[in-house]
């Protein structure tokens, strides 16, 4: 059995019927489907489903009151089959999807396999094109692409097993890339496949926790052919593609690449990556209660905070600039994103008259630490160790990571060369 694992949101219910559409047309059988879903209503298509097949879960509150991490370890860890797969409740997957994965999983005696390329269709601009994290990327992606390689968990596929020496953080950003990066410390290899048939169309639609660096568009009527693995899908919910302009052309030829609604050059694919991690570190100090606009030496940011403060509440009573409310989080990710394109800009211009080697290696350091969500990851996985084999020692996780700041890889291979001897240390 393949249990097909989906965690989701009140403000997705939308994609509800198309998920349900994507799993039950699978070939592969049995199957399983357990969707877990947070938000002030439960979905009207999952809570009127009667089918053993599908486990619905649902819990009252906040959209985010659940990490996603937490969601896709509550559905693995009750899953009834074999092989868990991850599908995302906006993404469609093609009828032969699960048998394609899973029969490379076993041929390539893996534990873990996903795709490394593979087709988007961008709603924003009416696009289907093609990424492949195989080939070369504009930078800074490219000195990302190998860890990008290991994230993007919308194409995920493992055995159950795998779940009982590693957890996902409890994070909604980078969860999948904490999950396989401990994997990969303990030895797991994570096969790849690449896609040029269509088994599977990630949407972007503006609203993904993470965008898609297409290097190619292509016309949708490669997918729409009856020969097509996904079109059988397309026909079944009715999806057309419609796009603006039907043609093949390699973007990348032309220094121009499509990232999640945006067709980009190469400076303003740069300020797109560090706006993307200026807005996961808003959405981390927003779970600490320390926004920006609380203590942030930027006086913009205070003047944008004031400017929102004085706008007419919302309709449902909210001042803009309410903690509690998005509505000023986005505002600030666009006046910080605007900041930093000018920024990258500059820089950029200051790298073609000669390059500034000491920005070079300053990144490159910064790319060798533990980041956010390794570092969660990490802590995941001392957790789950000490659980299993020194409870009395659960309590003082914390302290170790702290004793340990800056150097959590090795934290993590001293604990395992002691009670776990037979997995690889994590590289250092």
């Amino acid at each position: 059995m393949v249990t097909v694992v989906s965690p989701t949101i009140s403000s997705r219910h939308l994609y509800h019927e198309r998920l349900w559409t994507s799993f039950i047309m699978q070939t592969w059988e049995p199957k399983q489907l357990i969707v877990v879903d947070t938000g002030p209503a439960p979905s009207p298509w999952f809570s009127s489903l009667d089918d053993d097949r599908c486990t619905y879960l649902y819990t009252e509150g906040p959209e985010n009151c659940i990490s996603i991490g937490e969601k896709r370890n509550t559905a693995g860890n009750m899953a009834e089959g074999e092989y868990v797969a991850s599908f995302d409740d906006d993404d469609m997957y093609a009828p032969c999807y699960l048998e394609t994965m899973v029969r490379e999983l076993e041929a390539r005696k893996t534990t873990c396999i996903k795709l490394a390329s593979w087709y988007n269709y961008d709603t924003v601009l009416g696009v289907v094109c093609h990424t492949d994290l195989t080939q070369p990327l504009p930078a800074p992606a490219e000195a990302k692409r190998k860890t990008m390689l290991y994230s993007y968990g919308f194409s995920l596929v493992h055995k159950k097993s795998l779940l009982s020496v590693v957890q996902y953080p409890h994070v909604s950003w980078a969860e999948d890339q904490g999950f396989l990066k401990l994997a990969r410390f303990q030895g797991h290899e994570v096969g790849l496949v690449t896609d040029e048939e269509g088994l599977c169309i990630h949407l972007q639609h503006g609203g993904n926790m993470s965008k898609s660096i297409a290097q190619k568009r292509v016309s949708r009527d490669h997918l729409l052919k009856s020969e097509s693995p996904i079109a059988p899908l397309l026909e079944a919910i009715g999806e057309t593609l419609p796009e603006v302009e039907s043609t093949d052309v390699s973007l990348a030829e032309s220094g121009t690449y499509i990232c999640g609604g945006s067709v980009l050059d190469k400076v303003d694919l740069e300020a797109e990556h560090v706006s993307d991690k200026l807005k996961h570190k808003l959405e981390q100090m927003e779970e600490l209660q320390l926004l920006g606009w609380l203590s942030n030496p930027d006086a913009g940011v205070n003047e944008k905070r004031r400017e929102l403060m004085a706008a007419p509440a919302s309709s449902d009573g909210k001042q803009a600039g309410d903690a509690g409310d998005e509505h000023f989080t986005r505002c600030l990710i666009q006046y910080m994103k605007k900041k930093m394109k000018t920024k990258a800009r500059k820089q950029a211009a200051d790298r073609k008259e000669g390059g500034n080697q000491t920005t070079a290696m300053t990144t490159t350091t910064v790319m060798a630490a533990c980041d956010a969500g390794e570092i969660n990851a990490i802590t995941e996985q001392l957790t789950l160790i000490y659980k299993q084999h020194n409870p009395d020692k659960l309590a003082t996780v914390p302290d170790m990571m702290a004793k340990y700041k800056g150097q959590e890889r090795k934290l993590l291979g001293k604990v395992l060369a002691r009670y776990c001897p037979d997995q690889p240390a994590p590289p250092l």
